[in-house]
């Protein structure tokens, strides 16, 4: 459960009370969650300014093939429910958000991955997308990246991100190889 702690908020807090997902009713604030029990990642949702144009976009250059799209939903927004990669994407037409036309890969995004980024890189270049590209190292692996943005200026990248070693960054703190501070007694304590 959750853990509370004195009132808050207060005139100069972060928000209202009554708008705050992080106050429990009576003002007290939460100050840990427990886990919710998901399955999955389900979908991204996205509002953009031509629906078609979109739709070409993530169909044609990114693979997305179009869902039915519930009845209810037709009602509401003009909009359609994209699907590849294990991942939905959700396009409802309207006036997207002001974005800026740079690209910069510490801002918002989305990111696919690729076992051949030479090859994306070259149907890029070929189809005239603007992007960027980017290399880092993790771990003694060099990581690329391609940055552009679809129509509305959302920001994509391709990567071969999952070259790299993944570990949580737990496992990484009670590890003496990347916390020397840590002794060897101290790390098989802490795993103990």
């Amino acid at each position: 459960m959750f853990e509370e702690s004195a009132t808050y908020p207060t005139e100069d807090s972060c928000c209202p009370a009554q708008r705050c997902p992080c106050v429990h009713k009576g003002g007290t604030r939460r100050t840990s969650y427990s886990r919710l029990k998901l399955q999955s990642f389900s979908h991204v949702s996205f509002v953009v300014k031509n629906l078609e144009a979109s739709r070409r976009f993530y169909c044609e250059l990114l693979g997305f093939s179009e869902l039915v799209r519930p009845g209810a939903l037709k009602e509401r927004c003009n909009g359609c429910w994209l699907f590849n990669y294990n991942i939905g994407l959700h396009l409802l037409e309207g006036e997207p958000p002001k974005r800026t036309s740079e690209i910069r890969p510490e801002a918002d995004h989305f990111s696919f991955q690729t076992e051949d980024i030479a090859g994306i890189e070259r149907e890029l270049k070929a189809l005239g997308v603007h992007y960027i590209s980017d290399e880092i190292e993790h771990e003694g692996v060099r990581i690329s990246q391609l940055f552009f943005h679809d129509p509305d200026r959302n920001m994509i990248e391709i990567c071969n991100c999952d070259t790299a070693p993944m570990r949580f960054l737990e496992e990484a703190e009670n590890c003496s190889i990347h916390n020397p501070s840590l002794s060897q007694t101290e790390t098989w304590q802490n795993v103990a």
